[in-house]
């Protein structure tokens, strides 16, 4: 669990360093996605792939939350570890798992009362085929979103100490113990629908479990004892000071495209399926420029608490810079994979399926280009203390896309739906940028690192 220095050398290396084991990671549950997809639209039919994607979506609002959520809080955990202030990493490690129980129980039966009733408002009609898959998809896969928000946990505790190999190989274990789960029960007990529900929830257990007995045999200071029990109300404060705007955020976000997602399947399967192939696509793109958002977050924060605030405003703008290319590479990608894509799920290419799968990924060069302001600012304003910007821009994500899926989808017809995502995405992208320009780059905590302020000093006396 060797870390990699985020407070050293040269900035841009180290953000890049530390982002390839979360790329490697991202491309590795993409493949987990594609492999479930397949085996869904292979061995069940392509109405269990539609009614995966419709029932995945009827809980995303929660599940975006249950992944967000700790990833706030992992701000502290980095400021705490540039400090070098074991005590404050040990209370905060303790508050901040206390806090994830009681929320991850709170959410399950958030989740699962809400269902069918979600189910409805996405005009999915009862009795049918895809009505029954999602159904069954999201009242099983609920039940995952427990593992979802610990693992989540672990993966952004140790990121944020600098510890990007690790959280890798619990990536790795997750996606291998899905995959075999996946074969064995949907493909070899022909479990159908069930074992894809299923296999996320089993993967989740196991990686969990594996994770935690390795950080806590790894971090001896980290053990639980008699202070586990006693809840730091200061800590906890910062923690949903800091969770709370960005998983509200992400969330917001989340909520609009149920709705879209309600019109689109007003449209019949054809849509669905194009959309659910685009999905695909785009799933396997951007995958690096998140792995440098990811890095940007314990990156900035650990050079806040080290007095490096300058160093970190340096490397946010060379990988603003890198990511902008990568958004450009990402578009020519996304062109060239659209009727490879078509054929791999869905065999024989219908043209109005087709019609859907590439409307979506035009758009998806719009979201793209915008991604890197977007992405990367909302970490660095989380490791600013400035979270509230995250949930302007989450509120704007959704009255823009609700404006555009529910009032103008009437004049503009399906492409407000499909390209309602991108749409949305520019008022959050210039609230962002304000962000970061009022917090960071007109900040003069920002202009000079606390050692040059010290080295002047000496100077002038």
């Amino acid at each position: 669990m060797k870390h990699v220095s985020l407070t050293e050398g040269k900035a841009l290396r180290s953000i890049l360093i530390f982002a390839i084991p979360i790329f490697i990671g991202n491309v590795i549950g993409v493949l987990y996605g594609w492999i479930d997809g397949l085996l869904l639209s292979k061995y069940v039919g392509t109405s269990a792939l539609a009614g995966a994607s419709v029932g995945g979506s009827s809980i995303a609002v929660e599940s975006i939350f249950a992944s967000a959520f700790p990833v706030g809080m992992s701000a502290l955990t980095s400021k705490y570890f540039g400090e070098k202030n074991e005590n404050k990493l040990k209370e905060n490690f303790y508050s901040s798992l206390l806090l994830n129980i009681v929320v991850s129980l709170l959410l399950l039966g958030i989740t699962l009362a809400l269902v069918k009733p979600v189910l409805s408002l996405m005009n999915v009609e009862e009795g049918t085929e895809i009505y029954s898959y999602a159904k069954t998809y999201a009242y099983i896969s609920s039940f995952s979103l427990i593992g979802v928000l610990f693992y989540s946990f672990l993966v952004s505790y140790l990121r944020a100490r600098g510890e990007s190999k690790a959280p890798l190989f619990f990536i790795v274990l997750f996606c291998l113990v899905s995959i075999i789960a996946d074969l064995v029960l949907t493909m070899g007990l022909h479990l159908g629908i069930y074992g894809a529900s299923f296999s996320p929830i089993i993967a989740y257990a196991v990686s969990d479990v594996v994770g935690f007995i390795i950080l806590f045999h790894k971090h001896k200071e980290l053990r639980l004892d008699q202070s586990f029990f006693r809840l730091n109300w200061i800590e906890t404060k910062k923690e949903l000071i800091l969770s709370l705007p960005l998983a509200l955020q992400l969330s917001l976000i989340s909520v609009g495209g149920v709705f879209a997602q309600s019109v689109i399947n007003s449209y019949g399967e054809e849509a669905i399926l194009g959309l659910t192939v685009a999905g695909k696509i785009t799933g396997v793109l951007g995958l690096y420029i998140n792995g440098v958002a990811n890095a940007i977050g314990p990156f900035l924060s650990q050079n806040i608490g080290k007095g490096q605030a300058k160093r970190g405003k340096d490397g946010l703008n060379k990988a603003l810079l890198i990511s902008v290319v990568l958004a450009l590479v990402d578009c020519l990608i996304a062109y060239l994979l659209i009727i490879p894509t078509s054929r791999l799920f869905l065999g024989t290419i219908n043209e109005t399926t087709l019609h859907y799968t590439r409307m979506s990924v035009y758009f998806f060069f719009g979201s793209i280009l915008l991604t890197p302001c977007i992405t990367l600012f909302r970490y660095a304003l989380e490791s600013a203390d400035s979270p509230y910007w995250n949930l302007f821009a989450g509120f704007a994500q959704l009255a823009t896309q609700l404006l555009f899926v529910l009032l103008l989808s009437r004049y503009m017809g399906e492409s407000a739906v499909v390209g309602s995502s991108f749409f949305s995405s520019i008022l959050p992208c210039l609230i962002l940028v304000a962000g970061a320009i009022k917090t960071i780059y007109s900040n003069k905590a920002f202009k000079t690192n606390l050692n040059d302020d010290k080295n002047k000093e000496k100077q002038n006396a």
